[in-house]
């Protein structure tokens, strides 16, 4: 490898700086706390194009509003047949099932089995029947207590024995006596009742469930005093003995109770013992699914603890705040009560939806139930007086697919409209902000120019005036001036030059001749092109250029410039660092000349900046040295003309190198 070295200076170029700083303005510190003066275009394209924009926003507002309003009056028209064939089929349902409900009370053959059968048809989540005075017959309240017809002397010893706790064996064989020796059945049946009630508190369990199981199973309809049937509490009390005592008696117990209890036929049981009787035996069975008229009792008895009567009339009345609804007829002979949503489910059923499209549906809706998908509403009769019947939107639609067809038009102009007021206001904004900036960028251009251009002539108008009011001429002192000027000279003709060269490029006619050359030559009249050494100016300037590089495709003089601005950049920023070194060689078919300084560096975030045009960094990222941003862009435009390019790498701290890298040209084999 060839080595070319030069120690001295390298003429200051500051046209070609990369990282001067731009002069500087009064006031500009307080400035920039402000609003840049390129946002104000772009702030005054948006005040201006806010009126027309707000116009029509709300201009199609108010179309969307009318198109939903007409298409719901269009879709009101179409779906209010469906409503009305709707209401007239859920009417002609509602008659059917009451005239079924009190056909069912009038032909049972008491109480407790038209209960049984209206729940179990689902004819109404329950009733009350009532007698002539208006109270409930079923669920009842217990019978009035009834006193024993002509007691025998022997149960007022026996009740002694069991009462006083001293002898109930006795008083249990006492009541077995009786039991064996009476002929009337209610008396023998409570005799057992005894009889059983003195063996448990005797703690004969075994005996009990045995008295339950055999002699007692013979009087299954005789009542207690309280009118409560007695055997059903026997057997319940048998089962929780054998509960206790392992007694296989336990599920047969368990079933036979179980049959009694769904036995309504007998009506043998009042609804608050049936209740009782029910609980109990899920508890010791742990099956809460054995009697499905279980809620439908405790409903019932709800009604009758917490309501008045109502008086007979044939409309639905709300009861516990309008989650439940009671109706009586004329004939008062019971009160159906219905859950709101069982009537609902019911009117959903007698409705037929084939003829809605799929995101609507006919609903009954309770009083004080408005929906704002609401299609069209009819009331509901004059059997649900406020209950309307309505066509609605399904969740997830907005009232019908006519709605959102009329819509998406509007929606679409609006978008389009104010999406071009935006993209036309970001464009002319844009344009007005470069123009501003671009305008500004120039006048500081023109100031910095005039600067760099009478820098120089001053210096050398001092020099000369020196020279010639100089009393004696000393010949190292006039030599000294002499290069002072020359040096002048050169900074203003390289200044020019470098002006004339950003004019043809922007002229896009710079008029090169490209020649076919060795690279070497471009690294040799780069060698000559350097001044002459000084001490005073720049370290150490290396050249190295590997031997036999290949030729390319260049303008001599163009290309040799823009490296020699790249050199003078290195040299100006290397501050007191030892060498700038400048190297050719050749990889993967290109030329590659690097230039390579050991300044301060450039920044990361600023390696793409600073072939712009007029772009300087700032000093504080690379120390202030003057000129006008324009020579890396001279240096850029000028290798993209060879068709290479210019690559940058920079560590701050460690300097920085720029490289040009250009195609080689393919080497012509010699002729045979």
């Amino acid at each position: 490898m060839r080595s070319f070295s030069w120690h001295g200076s390298i003429s200051t170029n500051p046209d070609v700086s990369l990282r001067g700083s731009k002069p500087g303005r009064p006031g500009d510190v307080g400035f920039r706390r402000r609003l840049p003066p390129e946002a104000w275009p772009l702030l005054l394209v948006v005040v201006v194009l806010a009126l027309p924009s707000a116009s029509v926003l709300w201009f199609m507002n108010e179309a969307l509003d009318n198109a939903d309003l007409a298409a719901r009056q269009r879709i009101a028209e179409l779906y209010q047949h469906q409503v009305s064939a709707a209401q007239r089929r859920f009417e002609r349902a509602w008659r059917e099932r009451l005239a079924a409900l009190e056909e069912v009370v009038r032909t049972s053959p008491n109480g407790a089995a038209a209960f049984e059968v209206v729940v179990s048809s689902a004819l109404a989540d329950s009733i009350v029947l009532q007698g002539d005075t208006a109270e409930a017959t079923y669920p009842g309240l217990p019978e009035a207590p009834r006193a024993p017809v002509d007691p025998d002397p022997r149960w007022e010893a026996a009740r002694t024995w069991e009462q006083s706790g001293t002898n109930v064996m006795a008083a249990a064989v006492m009541y077995e006596r009786i039991a064996s020796e009476s002929s009337r059945p209610g008396e023998v049946a409570r005799a057992l009742q005894a009889q059983l009630r003195c063996l448990v508190q005797g703690r004969q369990f075994t005996a009990a469930i045995r008295l339950v199981e055999g002699p007692m199973q013979d009087h299954a309809g005789v009542v207690d005093e309280q009118g409560r049937s007695m055997l059903p509490n026997a057997e319940l009390l048998a089962m929780e003995l054998s509960r206790q005592t392992g007694d296989p008696a336990f599920q047969p117990l368990a079933d036979r109770l179980r049959a009694r209890l769904v036995d309504y036929r007998s009506g043998n049981l009042p609804g608050h013992q049936r209740r009782f009787l029910m609980l109990e035996w899920e508890r010791l069975t742990g099956d809460a699914s054995a009697f499905p008229t279980l809620e439908a009792e405790r409903l019932a008895q709800r009604f009758v603890d917490q309501s008045d009567p109502p008086a007979p009339a044939e409309t639905l009345r709300p009861v516990e705040g309008g989650e439940l609804w009671q109706w009586r007829p004329a004939s008062g002979t019971l009160i159906g009560l219905f859950r709101q949503d069982t009537l609902r489910r019911w009117f959903g059923k007698a409705g037929d939806e084939s003829a809605l499209p799929e995101e609507a549906r006919v609903e009954l809706m309770p009083p004080e139930s408005a929906d704002e998908r609401a299609l069209a509403s009819l009331p509901a009769g004059d059997a649900f007086p406020g209950w309307r019947i309505v066509a609605q939107a399904l969740p997830g639609h907005d009232g019908s697919l006519i709605v959102r067809g009329a819509s998406h038009p509007y929606v679409w102009i609006a978008i389009v409209v104010n999406g071009s007021f935006i993209v036309g206001a970001l464009l002319v904004g844009g344009w007005m902000r470069r123009k501003m900036r671009l305008a500004r960028v120039e006048q500081d251009l023109a100031a910095t120019v005039s600067h760099e251009l009478k820098t120089p002539l001053a210096s050398m108008r001092v020099l000369v005036d020196t020279l010639l009011e100089a009393p004696t001429s000393d010949p190292a002192q006039v030599r000294e001036y002499l290069q002072l000027i020359e040096r002048e000279n050169t900074r203003l003709s390289r200044l020019i030059d470098n002006f004339l060269a950003f004019a043809r490029l922007e002229s896009r006619s710079p008029a090169w001749h490209f020649e076919d050359l060795p690279a070497g030559e471009i690294a040799r009249r780069l060698q000559s092109a350097l001044p002459p050494p000084r001490a005073d100016q720049c370290p150490r300037v290396r050249l190295e250029a590997a031997p036999d590089l290949p030729r390319i495709r260049a303008h001599p003089d163009a290309l040799v410039s823009a490296l020699l601005n790249l050199a003078d950049n290195a040299c100006k920023f290397s501050g007191e660092a030892p060498e700038v070194v400048i190297r050719a060689s050749a990889t993967n078919g290109h030329v590659r000349f690097d230039v390579e300084d050991h300044g301060p560096g450039i920044p990361r975030p600023l390696l793409k900046k600073v072939f712009r045009r007029y772009y300087q960094v700032e000093p504080g990222a690379g120390g202030s040295k003057g000129g006008c941003g324009l020579g890396l862009n001279i240096v850029q435009r000028i290798v993209e003309a060879h068709q290479g390019r210019v690559e940058v790498r920079s560590v701050v701290g460690q300097g920085s190198t720029f490289s040009v890298v250009l195609p080689a040209l393919r080497a012509t084999p010699p002729p045979a």
